[in-house]
């Protein structure tokens, strides 16, 4: 007998005749038949069966965020931002009451839309009103204990703090401090203010409030980045304690000038070492530098005086131009200008010009009126010298009849017509004159 060994397999891709579900050499899911449909059925006692609520979390969309049950069987994924419990830092805006915060912390009451305006770019904590009412307002309310002191604090970060708004529970006080002291006392009786300087400006100005006497320049008015808005009323140049001023560029360049006063928009504006006088009116004075004792009211009045005293110029462009108009007066002394647009001499001493648009006669002169006057209304008498030399009108004169004759005639020969006839003239000349009449 003959014994015969079998081939060798040598792996499964050699096996013949194998059942067509083995012919890939592999079994898939869906080959399988008569699997089980529950988790018992593949042994699994513990676990969770299916239910809405697992479904409904199966349907949630992949995103970061968190969890939040909203219903039976309904959830959602928030992905808003909160702040932690715990102290943590915010990168953000923060809002309470506020939807959309604009700056680091905005608190706004409740209600409807309201729109924010135009805000300083360094603001950090904003109150705004709610419901959008015009009649709305904000407010910040800091309570403590009936003896304890309250306060909103400023400073910056090296010193600390140097000022605030304080108020005493015990007292029932308002102060305003700056500097570390208090410098305004408010009580329901009195408004006390401190000793001490307090500035009104960051370049120039103060008031000594404990005499409200001026030692520099405040300033009244609408503040704004337009400095032509503001009022400054203090001592002008020089600082010196005996001038008063009101008005941009009013006493400007003065140095010594002492016991002046400066009303206006560049009134005493050029003035330096001159005193004892006194501008009321834009422009008034504003060239003089030098020149003493002067009163000028009106716009322009003695604008052009230099170095001239004793003057005196009232009304708009009192003694500002010489005759022509055009040119400026810019020096006269002891003189007198009454009246819009009177006019001086140059040089002149002791000129008088008084009336619209009157032109001085020079030195030692009165000028009343224009051109266009005429007539001048006296009463009483008038006297040259105190000599009276007009008075009253003489009455009871009538005109004589006949022909007047204004030649000249020789008295050894004159004959009694003739004389007549000069005396007719005399008379008619007088009653023209109105030194006499009816």
């Amino acid at each position: 007998m003959i014994l015969i060994q079998p081939p060798v397999v040598q792996n499964w891709n050699s096996l013949v005749n194998k059942p067509s579900i083995l012919s890939d050499n592999q079994i898939s899911w869906n080959e399988i038949q008569n699997k089980p449909t529950t988790l018992t059925g593949y042994g699994i006692t513990n676990g969770q069966p299916l239910g809405n609520e697992l479904t409904a979390l199966q349907s949630l969309a992949d995103t970061p965020g968190f969890l939040k049950k909203i219903g039976d069987g309904t959830y959602s994924i928030d992905t808003a931002s909160y702040l932690p419990l715990t102290g943590a830092n915010v990168t953000g805006n923060l809002g309470i009451g506020v939807a959309s915060p604009s700056v680091k912390l905005s608190v706004g009451r409740l209600g409807g839309a309201f729109t924010i305006p135009a805000i300083n770019a360094n603001t950090a904590v904003l109150l705004t009103p709610g419901g959008g009412v015009a009649a709305s307002g904000a407010a910040m309310t800091i309570l403590g204990g009936n003896t304890s002191q309250l306060g909103l604090f400023f400073g910056d970060t090296e010193a600390g703090e140097k000022g605030g708004i304080y108020y005493s529970n015990s007292t029932d006080v308002l102060e305003l401090r700056a500097v570390g002291s208090n410098r305004i006392s408010i009580s329901a009786t009195s408004t006390a203010f401190s000793s001490t300087t307090v500035s009104t400006s960051t370049t120039t100005g103060a008031i000594v409030a404990a005499s409200l006497g001026v030692t520099g320049a405040i300033f009244a008015g609408t503040v704004s980045a337009n400095s032509y808005n503001l009022i400054p009323i203090g001592r002008g140049g020089g600082s010196l304690s005996t001038n008063t001023v009101t008005g941009i560029s009013a006493l400007r360049d003065n140095t010594t000038g002492g016991f002046l006063s400066a009303f206006g928009v560049n009134s005493l504006q050029s003035n330096t070492t001159g005193g004892s006088s006194s501008a009321f009116g834009t422009g008034a004075l504003q060239s003089n530098t030098t020149g003493n004792y002067s009163t000028a009211v009106g716009v322009s009045a003695l604008q052009g005086n230099t170095t001239g005293s004793n003057l005196a110029g009232f009304g708009v462009g009192a003694g500002r131009y010489i005759a022509d108009g055009i040119t400026g007066l810019t020096v006269s002394n002891n003189s007198c200008f009454f009246g819009v647009n009177t006019k001086g001499t140059q040089n002149a001493t002791n000129e008088n010009v008084f009336g619209y648009n009157a032109t001085g006669n020079g030195s030692n002169t009165v000028t009343i009126g224009d051109f266009n006057i005429t007539n001048n209304f006296f009463r009483g008498a008038l006297s040259l010298n105190a000599t009276q030399v007009v008075s009253t009108r003489r009455t009871g004169w009538t005109a004589p009849t006949g022909t007047p004759t204004r030649t000249t005639f020789v008295t050894s020969t004159v004959t009694l017509t003739g004389l007549a006839e000069r005396v007719k003239a005399l008379i008619d000349d007088l009653i023209t004159h109105g030194l006499i009449g009816a």
